[in-house]
């Protein structure tokens, strides 16, 4: 309820949420205790134009990727399954943009 609130009150003030909130997020945990995510950087840098890298924590990297008409979600996991192998990708997840990221990064100005 309190999250609702807070989305009323960013209509009121002219906050427009959509441009928040478009695109999806891709969560890539590395194997090992202390992988180069460099490589990896690198390749998503390259295939991803656009995306940016959001946080990056221990073997854990987050990263946001705009809806644009060039990168369809089919092409994000075909190219994620490539980087299994060769970059030492545990597991990944490509999900939509949450309310909570929308939220976070209009109030509290993260980006």
């Amino acid at each position: 309820m309190c999250l609702l609130r807070y989305f009323v009150i960013m209509r009121c003030v002219g906050v427009d949420l959509a441009r928040f909130g478009d695109g999806y997020t891709v969560t890539i945990r590395l194997g090992g205790e202390r992988p180069n995510a460099m490589p990896l950087q690198q390749f998503m840098s390259e295939t991803f134009g656009s995306s940016q890298l959001r946080e990056h924590h221990q073997n854990v990297l987050h990263y946001q990727l705009p809806a644009t008409s060039d990168v369809t979600l089919a092409q994000i996991f075909s190219r994620m399954e490539q980087t299994r192998t060769l970059f030492g990708v545990e597991d990944y997840a490509v999900s939509q943009t949450t309310l909570d990221q929308v939220l976070c990064r209009t109030v509290f100005g993260t980006k």
